[in-house]
């Protein structure tokens, strides 16, 4: 019923007295959220806030709600309460991978490099040991994002004196923790989760191209396509991002 206000009356006032008549109904963690969300949908994001904080009042132990809140906030340009949900949050959830992801994506949005980096280097912490896919998705992701931060800094985006690249490094590790991921999950997953870990793999080799390029190592960065061609043959477009980016 709220899906047809608002993709067919184009009645937003409607959609969202549907999720306010739940709460009504049944003032309960899941109406809350399910009102932020509605709200956030139709980019109300101080209402949306408002309804998120009633569902994190009720169930503070939830990192998810936090989240949302600090996610809200930030499309406020709050960006300091957004910081310090987050920090909060994680002092209460030291290991919640995604909570650090977002922390390290806004110090990033704000430019502050060095913030990020110490994020994410305490998500790092254990995955070279890690043996759980679950685990090792994160961890992968998680050195994607450095990457990121790393080709944004002076300090890490080029080679040092030993002819070493910090952002080469770290994407190399992500290379054979996905690596370790695909051969795990070849045997026990369905095709369309093979799919994404293939597009994942071939977005890290197109990042090492890029590396490569910038470096003026262009076997190197034609191997590094090539193996991005191998393994997803729908990597085009993420070459072709590659190539305009290194101009």
């Amino acid at each position: 019923k709220a899906k047809l206000y608002l993709t067919v009356k184009h009645d937003k006032c409607a959609y969202v007295q549907c999720f306010q008549d739940l709460v009504a109904l049944d003032p309960s963690v899941a109406t809350y959220e399910q009102l932020g969300g509605a709200y956030m949908h139709i980019q109300a994001p101080d209402s949306a806030i408002k309804a998120y904080e009633k569902a994190h009042n009720i169930e503070r132990h939830r990192a998810s709600l936090a989240a949302k809140i600090a996610n809200a906030l930030v499309s406020t340009h709050e960006y300091l309460k957004a910081t310090n949900y987050y920090l909060t949050a994680l002092q209460a959830h030291t290991n919640d991978t995604n909570l650090r992801h977002d922390l390290a994506k806004l110090y990033m949005k704000l430019q502050k490099y060095d913030s990020a980096i110490q994020v994410l280097a305490y998500a790092l912490e254990p995955v070279e040991s890690a043996i759980q896919v679950p685990k090792m998705k994160q961890g992968v992701q998680s050195l994607i994002l450095l990457a990121e931060v790393y080709c944004c800094t002076d300090e890490h985006c080029a080679a040092d004196l030993t002819g070493s690249n910090p952002v080469e490094q770290v994407l190399l590790r992500a290379q054979d923790l996905q690596h370790g991921v695909m051969e795990q999950i070849n045997s026990t997953l369905g095709t369309e989760s093979i799919t994404k870990q293939k597009m994942i793999m071939g977005r890290i080799h197109c990042s090492l191209a890029r590396v490569y390029v910038k470096e003026k190592s262009i076997g190197k960065a034609i191997a590094s396509y090539q193996d991005a061609l191998k393994i997803d043959n729908n990597v085009g477009f993420w070459i072709v991002t590659s190539n305009h980016d290194a101009d």
